[in-house]
């Protein structure tokens, strides 16, 4: 009896604030709507419905939703929105109903650029996640669209670098050959720019899950960690364009998953050791 009594007061307790939060909503509880909505609309249902979206849900965008959840837990009851947030807040959650995928980063974008330069940190906070993931959503590819023409050759020839060493090899553009006839050609999925943009990300969350604030040994964590992606793939080209063995196992066996696990794990384990904060470095 006292069990099913103390279940029952703690529902009653648990609808009561479910009222006072539809009677008398605060910002936080509008953002966590609002985030919660985005999730599920655009990056769950999506990630399992139309899995050939450009938007899906990974790492980065797991880690950066954990980062937005943190960030709205700070903001207490705080008033921080304003009336004009509120409708672009409304209007986004509309849009992202459209089945267009590019709805979605568009609107964090907008939302992103409206949070970014207020004087409330934690509230620039959320702006720079919005723009962080956005940027790998729609922006970071379209930047990448412009760039790879150059991008992929200079990311080809690092990767050829070191062959040079262990034989006879060519380089043609984007593409590397061997004497034997074996050759691979760096294609876009291929490339390690996505790799940076979501790592870049991940650093922008879990510095953001610490505090709201930039320190200078954040930045140097970054370099290294970025400086570690590349060179773990353009390790992996020049392991596929050594042999067709190498390639296959790199490329289309177990070593594609093997380097994507390595890189994340040492990122991971590198953020973990790296962004600290100051008392504790």
């Amino acid at each position: 009896m006292a069990t099913e009594a103390a279940r029952a007061a703690s529902s009653s307790r648990l609808f009561e604030r479910i009222c006072a939060i539809i009677r008398e909503p605060s910002d936080r509880d509008v953002l966590a709507v609002f985030f919660a909505t985005f999730f599920l609309q655009v990056y769950l249902s999506r990630t399992f419905i139309d899995r050939h979206s450009e938007v899906s849900l990974g790492t980065a965008e797991l880690i950066g939703f954990a980062a937005i959840a943190s960030m709205l837990q700070r903001l207490n009851s705080d008033r921080i929105l304003r009336s004009w947030d509120h409708v672009v807040i409304v209007l986004g959650g509309v849009a992202v109903v459209h089945p267009w995928s590019r709805v979605g980063p568009l609107v964090l974008t907008v939302l992103g650029l409206l949070f970014i330069f207020r004087s409330d940190r934690r509230r620039a906070s959320l702006g720079q996640l919005c723009l962080g993931l956005a940027w790998i959503g729609l922006w970071g590819p379209l930047v990448f669209r412009l760039i790879q023409p150059w991008f992929l050759p200079m990311e080809t020839a690092l990767g050829y670098l070191p062959l040079s060493i262990f034989g006879s090899y060519s380089l043609v553009g984007n593409a590397i050959f061997s004497d034997t006839g074996h050759g691979v050609v760096v294609y876009p999925g291929c490339s390690v720019f996505a790799n940076t943009i979501r790592t870049t990300f991940i650093w922008l969350a879990l510095v953001k899950v610490q505090g709201t604030e930039f320190r200078p040994w954040h930045f140097r964590v970054l370099a290294l960690s970025l400086v570690i992606v590349f060179f773990l793939n353009t390790s992996r080209l020049g392991l596929m364009a050594y042999s067709y063995n190498g390639y296959f196992f790199w490329h289309e066996s177990y070593g594609a998953n093997i380097m994507s696990w390595t890189m994340l794990a040492t990122v991971m384990g590198l953020f973990y050791f790296g962004l600290r904060r100051e008392g504790s470095s």
